[in-house]
């Protein structure tokens, strides 16, 4: 089975089915070239226009961006060209996948994808996956794709959903016991000290990709490195910042919040770093209903800002929360 595996990059600039040309070049640049055109058949002429280096050696005319023509802007006159473009690259991926035994495209970063990206992906899988040896994997940041930033892909993913074209797996955030064994993984060693893996819980709500962040930009800044014995040792937790770029991040995706989302954070966050639902809904009274607060919190918790604390005493104080920070 073959796996390719392309980014959809967040760029004006970018040019349409860049993605997918990213797709086909990472095979051309693994794939001998009498594979690669076997598999391109009577489409070689346009699916080697796509690689420039490819198109110079068989003397075609390379790919431009303009030469692509963005579906959002076509006239009528020339659907039946952009047809036969999404049918080659349609074919040469089902020619892929009877070579290699099955195939899996992966998109990442879906939520970034230009509106001609999409209109191709959903042509491949009502032309193909059904019926071929394919599995068509995307992945995207469910806030910003639904965020309405990038209405493209807001409709993808509900006519994906209203056709029931595929299965949706939301990633939960870790326990803490989850993020020790993460790090435990990681770092190649049985146990991780509870004081590290609290520290990490804390700083990162136990949202995967930020755990990820911070133990890059841990590595990078020699806050973690290789002992002499090869394994993970560390400054003390004290000396340990958050990095900056998590920072920038969470700061954008705050950004993107609905204004009631964004103002009921801010409230909470002056109570603390951590917060009850009652005190909360005393500060908020005046601005956000009952029932409204609740799927603001909701809300805030799947995109990874707070998350409910477990009591030993629930009696005491329900619905505590505390801020990922």
């Amino acid at each position: 089975m073959n796996w390719l595996s392309t980014v959809c990059a967040r760029s004006e600039d970018a040019a349409p089915y860049a993605p997918w040309i990213q797709l086909i070049r990472e095979f051309a640049s693994k794939a001998p070239t009498q594979l690669f055109y076997k598999i391109s058949g009577s489409y070689i002429n346009q699916i080697v226009r796509l690689i420039p280096e490819l198109a110079e050696s068989s003397g075609v005319t390379p790919f431009h961006p303009s030469s692509i023509r963005d579906p959002s802007q076509e006239a009528d006159t020339e659907a039946f060209e952009r047809r036969q473009f999404f049918q080659a690259l349609t074919q040469f991926f089902v020619k892929l996948s009877e070579e290699s035994s099955g195939l899996v495209l992966h998109f990442d970063d879906l939520q970034w994808a230009d509106q001609a990206t999409l209109q191709l992906l959903k042509f491949f899988i009502s032309s193909a996956v059904s019926n071929e040896p394919i599995i068509i994997l995307t992945s995207y940041r469910e806030l910003e794709a639904k965020s309405g930033e990038n209405p493209a892909v807001a409709k993808f993913l509900g006519d994906m959903d209203y056709e029931r074209r595929g299965l949706s797996i939301e990633l939960k955030r870790f326990e803490e016991s989850d993020v020790g064994k993460l790090l435990a993984s990681l770092s190649g060693q049985r146990d991780v000290s509870s004081e590290f893996t609290r520290l990490i819980y804390s700083k990162t709500g136990g949202n995967p990709f930020f755990i990820g962040e911070v133990i890059k930009s841990l590595f990078e800044k020699q806050d973690i490195f290789a002992n002499e014995r090869g394994q993970w040792d560390r400054k003390p937790i004290a000396e340990i910042e958050v990095p900056a770029s998590i920072r920038t991040l969470i700061q954008e995706r705050v950004a993107r919040l609905d204004t009631i989302t964004r103002e009921t954070l801010q409230a909470a966050s002056v109570i603390g770093d951590t917060f009850n639902y009652e005190i909360l809904r005393e500060v908020t009274r005046e601005n956000v209903r009952d029932d409204r607060l609740e799927i603001v919190l909701e809300r805030a918790v799947t995109a990874g800002f707070i998350f409910e604390k477990k009591e030993v005493e629930p009696s005491k104080l329900r619905s505590l929360f505390a801020f990922a920070d």
